[in-house]
């Protein structure tokens, strides 16, 4: 094992041992990967008050600087009828000026919806969205036809995002758009991220590497 796998190993330990669910972790740490491998510019995870109390940043940003990652952290409230809820979040990115535009990204795009997640700002919405798709290194398919696609229910589209992860894939380019994030990124985690692996590939109906 060379110094970037071991790094990488005591990256994922320590996040599997912050965050309350294994199955929450393990998006976050495919994301973290995705960006070590260069395939996304950029990621954003979140931390609840349990696992911030647990979190100690200076060991987060030390493991996170050992392969080359730079964080940016904030906090951001929302509200849920008549309860505030609040969240720690990070933007992650080799860049920090990229993980600076992540976070300002979503700023923008939390700004635009209402309390039930919608926007009366369709046009601002879909700029921003299509930003942020950017950032976080999506097909770019997958993103034109995300902030188009306002039938949710469709059942094709819900069998799309059954057998899939990560993003909603388009209809029309969803095997291309596997091969080129999705594929990519999971032979990485196979090769680098061991938990991460095993707790992704326990669910039978997502694709992994076929």
């Amino acid at each position: 094992m060379d110094k970037k796998e071991k790094a990488i190993i005591e990256l994922e330990k320590y996040y599997f041992k912050v965050k309350i669910e294994p199955r929450i972790a393990a998006p976050d740490m495919a994301d973290m990967i995705g960006v070590l491998i260069g395939l996304k510019p950029a990621m954003m995870g979140d931390f609840v008050e349990k696992e911030y109390e647990k979190l100690k940043i200076s060991d987060f940003d030390r493991l996170l600087r050992n392969l080359g990652l730079k964080a940016v952290y904030f906090r951001h409230s929302f509200n849920y009828g008549d309860e505030m809820v609040s969240y720690e979040y990070f933007c992650i990115s080799k860049k920090r000026r990229l993980a600076k535009r992540t976070k300002k990204a979503f700023e923008k795009l939390w700004s635009l919806l209402d309390e039930n997640g919608e926007t009366s700002y369709r046009k601002k919405w879909m700029k921003i969205t299509k930003k942020i798709g950017k950032l976080l290194g999506y097909p770019k398919t997958a993103v034109l036809d995300f902030v188009r696609d306002t039938d949710v229910e469709n059942e094709e589209r819900r069998a799309r995002m059954e057998r899939n992860r990560y993003y909603a894939h388009s209809a029309e380019h969803e095997e291309e758009e596997f091969k080129a994030y999705d594929l990519v990124l999971n032979k990485a985690i196979s090769l680098y991220a061991p938990k991460t692996a095993e707790v992704l590939t326990k669910n039978p109906k997502k694709r992994w590497l076929d």
